[in-house]
């Protein structure tokens, strides 16, 4: 059906399913429950590597150069300078008291947590969708009924 004064056409006919995918994919509450375990999903995976060793290594070099004053001639004597510094070190946690253990323990016991929410969001939107389709199919099969 066609509006040929504005140029507009009627909406397509969505079932149930089209409906409830579209308000799951526009929804900010999904969008946001999923983000959320998505980042303790990634925080379970840091907590995880913390049984790894680590190697840290650094390098650092400085440069001077000016006028000083010579203390056995009492002239002034230009100098340059040059050092570099280097540093390797590493560790590797052999007991820190269970608490690596806990803190992945934790870890995941936050993810099924958001996980499980993100999945409720989820079907609250989409139990709300269908409950909303299902009253406008009985509302239009009333309408039918009563003008017949």
């Amino acid at each position: 059906m066609a509006l040929s004064a504005f140029g507009l056409e009627a909406q397509p006919r969505l079932g149930l399913k089209e409906c409830i995918e579209m308000a799951a994919s526009a929804n900010p509450q999904v969008k946001l429950a999923y983000a959320s375990a998505a980042i303790d999903s990634v925080s379970l995976l840091s907590s995880r590597g913390n049984y790894l060793p680590s190697i840290n290594a650094s390098l650092q070099q400085n440069f001077n150069f000016g006028r000083t004053v010579d203390v056995t001639t009492n002239q002034f004597a230009n100098t340059q300078t040059r050092t570099t510094f280097g540093t390797l070190s590493g560790s590797l946690p052999l007991f820190s008291g269970f608490a690596i253990r806990n803190q992945v323990r934790q870890s995941e016991s936050i993810y099924r947590s958001s996980a499980n929410t993100a999945q409720q969001t989820l079907n609250d939107i989409s139990l709300a969708v269908a409950n909303a389709y299902l009253s406008a199919l009985l509302a239009k099969n009333r309408l039918s009924q009563a003008v017949a």
